[in-house]
């Protein structure tokens, strides 16, 4: 398996994979929170504010999301292959096809 880094999805997604993302989603937050202010949306404010808590907290998943991608390759393989028979493949095109 090759390695890969954030940087090598630089600029986008890239920006999103680094060690700063937990301090750029309070940053945007906060200035989400200071537009809804400006707009008197009091409501908009403090859900821009509470998102920063979600990312902390419920954000991270309680499985190993590597895992669960290797796990979904092998099963997306198997797939592939069942539906490479041309007798499946066929009953799938026909329902496509309605």
């Amino acid at each position: 398996m090759t390695c890969v880094y954030p940087e090598d999805f630089d600029p986008y997604p890239g920006c999103f994979l680094k060690s700063d993302l937990e301090e750029k989603v309070e940053k945007s937050c906060g200035l989400l929170s200071e537009e809804y202010l400006a707009q008197g949306d009091v409501q908009g404010s403090k859900d821009a504010l509470h998102n920063i808590d979600i990312a902390k907290s419920d954000a991270v998943p309680k499985y190993d999301p590597f895992e669960r991608l290797c796990l979904l390759q092998k099963h997306w393989e198997k797939l592939m292959k069942y539906t490479n028979k041309s007798k499946i493949r066929l009953h799938i095109q026909e329902i496509i096809k309605g």
